[in-house]
């Protein structure tokens, strides 16, 4: 599959399950490790071994099973790319749940638990702990086992640009902000984010090198703009409004603080 063709297909299959495709080409990806499972009472944390965890969290080679959790998370793969010489091949993988997806390389992490091993022609191989999965272009949704630390949660993709913050997890998580370039686009002031570090608050809240940061709850940034941003996503318990531009496309996130 093309991956030009990728958005008019994530579109239509969002369209059908949400009623509207315009929201559905508004899908943005998942930042933390590519997923994070979403607790509900008909899909409760699993506990989790500590061979399971392949990308722990932090520095310590030391796991404790007791700061992870996993989920069922229906996952689609809706096409692979062969790359242009500067990157390898991807793979355009979408959680079927929200329908927020995420561009794959080799090496890249779902979660703590699984890592894309191969990407072929119309298909992903993911490894984990004891087996390998794989998924086909084209295919129904594949229930994968998503492994979380307790910290990854503190952001929550909801489809549609919308993340769920938990503010008492989020107190938790480091801020280190990246540095950033000022820039002008359309004729609005907008920072250039630079490497952003994983794990790291900005990261899990959908933020990486290269995005402009072009408006903050309705007003163009100035120079503190990142500053604002921090302080928006750790303080109070407002809604918080973000315009991004990515890749030559601007989108309005809207994080709820809960």
């Amino acid at each position: 599959m093309k991956l030009g063709l990728l958005p008019v297909l994530l579109a239509l299959v969002a369209g059908c399950n949400n009623g509207s495709s315009n929201d559905a080409a508004k899908t943005t990806p998942s930042s933390i490790n590519g997923a994070t499972p979403s607790p509900s009472t008909d899909n409760p944390p699993a506990t989790v071994a500590p061979s399971e965890v392949i990308a722990p969290r932090g520095d310590s080679p030391t796991v404790d099973p007791t700061d992870y959790l996993a989920s069922q998370v229906p996952y689609r793969l809706f096409g692979t790319g062969k790359g242009d010489g500067a990157t390898g091949a991807s793979a355009v993988i979408a959680d079927a749940k929200t329908w927020s997806t995420r561009s794959y390389h080799v090496g890249d992490t779902v979660g703590r638990g699984l890592k894309v091993k191969a990407i072929g022609e119309h298909s992903v191989t993911l490894h984990s702990a004891t087996a390998d999965i794989v998924l086909n272009a084209g295919a129904s949704s594949t229930s994968l086992r998503v492994i979380a630390h307790k910290l990854d949660l503190a952001v929550t993709s909801l489809g549609k640009m919308t993340y769920r913050l938990d503010m008492k997890t989020v107190a938790k998580v480091p801020v280190v902000l990246p540095t950033v370039e000022k820039t002008t686009v359309y004729g609005e002031t907008a920072l250039r984010l630079g490497p952003v570090q994983p794990d790291t608050l900005l990261a899990q809240a959908d933020f990486k090198e290269g995005d402009l940061l072009a408006g903050i709850d309705g007003a163009a940034v100035g120079d503190d703009g990142l500053e604002q941003l921090k302080n928006g996503l750790t303080l109070g318990t407002d809604t918080l409004l973000v315009k991004v531009i990515r890749d030559g496309a601007a989108y309005d996130r809207t994080y709820l603080k809960q």
